[in-house]
């Protein structure tokens, strides 16, 4: 291994040994608490109609609530869940049939929350709720809200955690997981050289094509931008829709966009790859990270990780995108390469 190879490799090293510190001594406070009942409705009065559960909190700080009572689809009334704390303020508060939810992130004080659930068996009693902790109001008249309610059984399952939002702690993590990444790029570039000091450097010709790749990509670029601004003033000003997206991944998507056009372009006019480089090892490498990202994104997908409260996350997307992405750079890059071999067998 060469002096800058371990040079680079000790600074992984390092970061990681930092990263582990943090990791393991840093405390995080979370707590959980569940509520299981069998829920009975009957002439439109159910059994029981209120039940509540209380949890501590050890800590002060920024917390997220995770709220879930979505696997319970013989339920045919609406769950009203608040959370209060001990002086009886309300903290959070929502009503739906069905939910699986992170709330924003909340502070919360150092003491006793309870967590209170009504069953409200018609649209009239939804209303009230709503009105008296300030919730969306339904339309009473609606034949499908009308038809959802009904009499029957079902076990409810209710799940809540108070999560710490420790962003200080992800923030680090992140800088550093980027840092280690930047290294480990230095190092397997190094490897995938084949130590020609004269081609170490873009000849005139693929400089020139570069530049037009970098102008596409712009250009690709500000046009979603565009039009995801316009997607988003629109859903402000009609008020009757929200992108089913976070912004983490909107951003994440764009750069990923750009990235594939810039690439593309310059495999397809051998601008992409260094005249000493490894090609046949940096395919392998794309095409290996490319496949472990997929995997990891279609395991989201089947655990039903990729949203959370019908809003797709950069949490749970974001290897799927990564890997379609790695995986469209590393065919169009194996498909130039046997267009190549042939031509050379041609000649």
């Amino acid at each position: 291994m060469s002096k800058k190879n371990k040079i680079v490799l000790g600074c992984v090293l390092g970061i990681l040994f930092l990263l582990s510190v943090i990791i393991f001594f840093v405390p995080r406070h979370n707590y959980e608490t569940q509520i299981e009942k069998v829920v009975e409705v009957k002439n439109k009065v159910a059994t029981p109609g209120e039940f509540s559960v209380g949890l501590t909190i050890k800590k002060s700080g920024q917390y997220d609530l995770i709220m879930d009572w979505y696997e319970n689809p013989d339920a045919s009334f609406v769950s009203g869940v608040s959370v209060t704390d001990g002086s009886g303020k309300e903290v959070w508060c929502e009503t739906a049939g069905r939910l699986r939810i992170e709330t924003f992130s909340k502070k919360l004080t150092k003491g006793r929350y309870k967590i209170t659930v009504e069953i409200l068996t018609s649209p009239e009693a939804l209303n009230i709720y709503a009105k008296e902790h300030g919730l969306r109001t339904t339309d009473p008249l609606d034949p499908d809200v009308v038809a959802f309610y009904k009499d029957g059984t079902a076990v409810m399952k209710y799940s809540f955690r108070f999560k710490e939002n420790q962003y200080m702690f992800y923030l680090v993590a992140m800088v550093s997981l980027m840092l280690i990444g930047a290294f480990l790029m230095v190092i397997i570039v190094n490897v995938a050289r084949k130590g020609d000091q004269d081609g170490e450097k873009y000849d005139e010709r693929q400089l020139i094509y570069q530049g037009r790749a970098y102008k596409y990509a712009f250009f690709t670029l500000l046009i979603y931008v565009g039009l995801i601004l316009a997607a988003l003033i629109a859903g402000e000003t009609v008020r009757t829709y929200k992108l089913p997206v976070d912004n983490s991944t909107l951003i994440m998507v764009g750069m990923l966009l750009s990235i594939l056009v810039f690439a593309i372009y310059s495999i397809l006019n051998d601008a992409y790859f260094r005249l000493n480089e490894n090609k046949k090892f940096l395919l392998g490498l794309f095409w290996t990270l490319g496949i472990i990202n997929l995997a990891l994104g279609i395991f989201h997908v089947l655990n039903g990780d990729i949203a959370t409260g019908g809003i797709i996350t950069f949490e749970g997307v974001g290897s799927f995108l990564l890997g379609v992405t790695m995986l469209a750079v590393a065919s169009v890059a194996t498909y130039k390469r046997i267009q190549d071999k042939r031509g050379d067998e041609d000649d």
